[in-house]
């Protein structure tokens, strides 16, 4: 997972600091596009979902699936109020050892999917990426973490290039441990 770090007011670069990812638990991160304030406020719904959840001290934690899923239903009931997050999350996490990833846009639509990328990433990041899984699933095998790495990399500065106002510092979550 990578976002960049920059913050904008219109097309004014005005944060050049600002950390779009989150680390839910152990075996869940999200990150999030669009209003910082939104995704703040976000986040602090998570924080106190997080310590309902330990103040039961039952041994469980939230799966990405159930992060993904909770999201969906905030984002859609904000909408449905007339009142919108303007977000678009990706949620990427370890459900029973398998790998989740899912993403939630404003209006609270969701989907899940090997590859995922929002904002501007959708329309050029996604497919590099899927070429990079299509040739290795090709081949018989996996990605590796380095070729993960790799094209995550390459996905960023072909933003970086072809976007106007984007931010050349990226924020990466490579190692993961479910």
């Amino acid at each position: 997972m990578a976002a960049d770090i920059g913050g904008y007011y219109g097309s004014m670069a005005r944060f050049r600091r600002l950390n779009r990812m989150v680390k839910v638990n152990d075996k869940v991160i999200l990150a999030a596009g669009g209003d910082y304030a939104d995704f703040q406020y976000i986040n602090d719904l998570i924080a106190q979902k997080i310590r309902s959840e330990e103040i039961l001290d039952d041994g469980f934690s939230m799966k990405g699936s159930a992060i993904y899923t909770w999201l969906t239903r905030l984002m859609y009931q904000r909408r449905s109020k007339l009142n919108p997050l303007w977000n678009s999350i990706v949620v990427a996490g370890f459900d029973d050892g398998k790998p989740f990833l899912g993403a939630i846009d404003k209006l609270g639509l969701g989907y899940k999917d090997q590859c995922i990328a929002n904002g501007f990433g959708s329309y050029l990041a996604v497919p590099l990426m899927r070429e990079a899984v299509e040739s290795a699933e090709k081949d018989g095998k996996q990605l590796t973490k380095q070729e993960a790495q790799q094209v995550l990399i390459k996905c960023m500065e072909v933003l970086y290039y072809r976007d106007t106002r984007s931010y050349s510092k990226v924020m990466y979550c490579i190692k993961f441990v479910g």
